[in-house]
């Protein structure tokens, strides 16, 4: 393995997808491979701002598995296999179910997260329009599987609060 896959960046705006997200600590999407060890929500600004905006919580991927939902039940052991918490198997086959009966027919894979952790600000895209721009970070269209480093990660919160730190100075 070349680059390991740290952080998954990806767009969470859709109503369905947030709810999955945030009550059921479940991120679903097509078909991927590979298992990043964070996931990370993108939110876009017309999301409902109690939630939150831009990239502000990190959630362990604590399990991923492909299926149709239709078929969770025959998982139940494997999720299991993800945690103790008897709640938090029940909650993420509550997200696995979440959709029209069009879904449940859908082979996707799903990633069943720990809690959250928020961060200490909100990590925007790559505003500019240089060349290169949102290399090893995210720009304007974030792609599926869209991976960074924690160094990546880091280095943004740093940079931010030493312009907050600028600004108030």
């Amino acid at each position: 393995m070349k680059v390991q896959k740290e952080i998954l960046v990806q767009d969470l705006g859709n109503r369905t997808e947030l709810t999955r997200w945030k009550e059921h600590a479940v991120y679903r999407r097509d078909v991927t491979f590979g298992t990043p060890l964070y996931f990370a929500p993108y939110f876009p600004q017309h999301v409902d701002a109690s939630i939150g905006k831009a990239m502000q919580y990190l959630s362990p991927v604590l399990g991923v598995l492909t299926l149709k939902p239709c078929q969770i039940k025959e998982y139940a052991t494997d999720i299991e296999s993800f945690t103790d918490d008897k709640e938090r198997v029940e909650k993420w086959i509550t997200g696995v179910t979440l959709g029209d009966a069009e879904d449940q027919q859908k082979e996707r894979t799903f990633y069943f997260l720990g809690e959250p952790v928020e961060l200490p600000r909100p990590l925007l895209k790559d505003g500019t329009t240089k060349r290169g721009r949102g290399k090893n970070w995210i720009a304007a269209m974030i792609p599926p599987n869209r991976c960074v480093t924690f160094a990546e990660v880091v280095r943004r919160l740093t940079e931010a609060t030493r312009s907050d730190a600028a600004g108030a100075g």
